[in-house]
């Protein structure tokens, strides 16, 4: 009897002995009592994992939705905002439990998965390209911009407009909430991170000192020359609206651009060369001549100014300013101890450029004359052309050199003179001289027709 209790003792311990074994042993597999949320995955291999990740990720949730600040809901496929499941990292998991280096850890945690299930859920994450370029799109239809405080001169008053906060999509840190969800496995809904506060470049208090009307000039043009009142309206959208800080320097290039048909320029005569040939941007320099101008009258002090190749009929002689991106800008900063605001709008036929300031900085009075001008007398030059027996004669014109002169009254009743000389390159008279021989006339052909008479 005694015998056959401790046969049946040593085989139970054997049995356990063998369990204990089969346990501990490693075998490459998910360990018994291993859970893919509810799917049992004892004794997967790895590739067996990552087949059951892909059939919970295609059959499991596949949306999930986004509110935005007015609460308003909106439901998205996880393939449009990039979540997809993270098979490498789910099966990392999975594996690594029951397969630790530290011999305790390894056997308790294998015995825990035979007494108590053990659950793993699927890892996500996000693909960034596909994240950010949805909410890049998003935020364009979410995003308002907000509005500039600015100025107006209404009734022979400076007028203040307020400032109005935009609302921008925070893309950067969506994203990262997006992320962080993902990774706690929390994707049913994600609150989009808005700024609803985006400042404005110029605010309220940027702009309350500026009180007075500094100066303002206006030069006409044609409306029907639709090309270039394009031009012309695109770069006064530029320059309206800058705020120049004291001692701060406004340079026109770097303001309107360059001047190309991709930013929106069209085809409008230039002049290149001392001639006036199709070209795109035609009109700009319209718009930084009638700028000098408010510049002169205000008191800002002209860094860079370069006259047209001739004067051009929309301003007076020596009171132009031409420009070319890339080699010639016009130039200026501001002398006060304030800031000046821009404004330039065009009125129908009319390009108006104003520049507002303080009282406390305006000059007592400004006053710009120009000189008679110089002639600048053209040369008459000869050329031969043996391709041509009859004479051409392409008339040029004179040049001519001025001063313009700005006097400013200081309140302290000192008066500043500032001199800009504009020259105006003469066009040659060219005689061409065609050295051809001229071909003999031809006899004509004598009639064959009878000749008749009317009695």
């Amino acid at each position: 009897m005694k015998r056959k209790i401790l046969m049946a003792s040593a085989a139970c311990v054997a049995a356990i002995g063998l369990a204990f074994a089969a346990v501990v042993t490693p075998t490459g597999r998910a360990v018994q009592g291993i859970y893919l949320d509810s799917k049992d995955v004892s004794r997967y291999t790895p590739e067996e994992l990552r087949e059951e990740i892909d059939r919970q990720f295609e059959s499991g949730p596949t949306t999930l939705v986004i509110v935005d600040d007015t609460n308003k809901k909106q439901t998205v496929s996880f393939k449009d905002i990039g979540v997809r499941a993270n098979r490498e990292a789910t099966v990392e998991a999975i594996m690594a439990y029951g397969y630790e280096q530290d011999l305790w850890t390894y056997v308790t945690h294998r015995l825990q998965a035979l007494l108590s299930p053990v659950r793993y859920h699927l890892v996500y994450e996000i693909n960034e390209p596909t994240g950010e370029s949805f909410l890049r799109e998003l935020g364009n239809r979410l995003d308002a911009p907000g509005k500039d405080a600015f100025l107006t001169y209404e009734g022979g008053k400076v007028i203040h407009h307020k400032a109005v906060p935009g609302k921008r999509l925070d893309i950067k840190a969506t994203l990262a909430a997006l992320k962080e969800n993902a990774r706690a496995g929390q994707l049913e809904m994600l609150p989009l991170v808005i700024d609803t506060k985006a400042k404005p470049k110029i605010g309220d208090s940027d702009i309350a000192p500026i009180t007075t009307l500094l100066a303002v000039y206006t030069t006409q043009f044609n409306p029907g020359d639709e090309n270039r009142t394009h031009n012309i309206q695109l770069a006064t959208d530029k320059i309206n609206g800058v705020l120049l800080g004291p001692g701060k320097t406004f340079s026109f290039n770097d303001v309107v651009g360059e001047r190309t048909a991709e930013a929106g320029y069209d085809d409008a005569p230039v002049f290149m060369d001392g001639k006036l040939v199709p070209g795109i941007g035609g009109g700009i320099c319209q718009v930084s001549s009638t700028l000098f101008n408010t510049a002169l009258l205000s008191g800002m002090t002209i860094d860079e100014r370069t006259p047209h190749f001739e004067p051009v009929g929309y301003i007076p002689a020596g009171r132009d300013a031409t420009v070319a991106y890339g080699y010639l800008d016009f130039i200026f900063h501001n002398p006060y101890t304030h800031p000046v605001y821009i404004r330039a709008v065009t009125e129908g036929d009319s390009l108006v450029i104003y520049m507002f300031g303080t009282e406390a900085d305006k000059p007592k009075q400004v006053t710009v004359e120009t000189s008679a001008g110089t002639a600048i007398m053209r040369k008459t030059i000869e050329k031969t052309d043996a391709t041509k027996d009859t004479d051409e004669i392409r008339e040029g014109h004179n040049g001519m050199s001025m001063m313009t002169l700005r006097h400013i009254t200081k309140a302290d009743g000192s008066i500043k003179t500032d001199r800009f000389e504009s020259v105006y390159d003469p066009v040659d008279t060219v005689i061409i001289r065609g050295t051809k021989p001229k071909e003999a006339a031809k006899p004509k052909a004598q009639s064959t027709k009878p000749s008749t008479s009317e009695n």
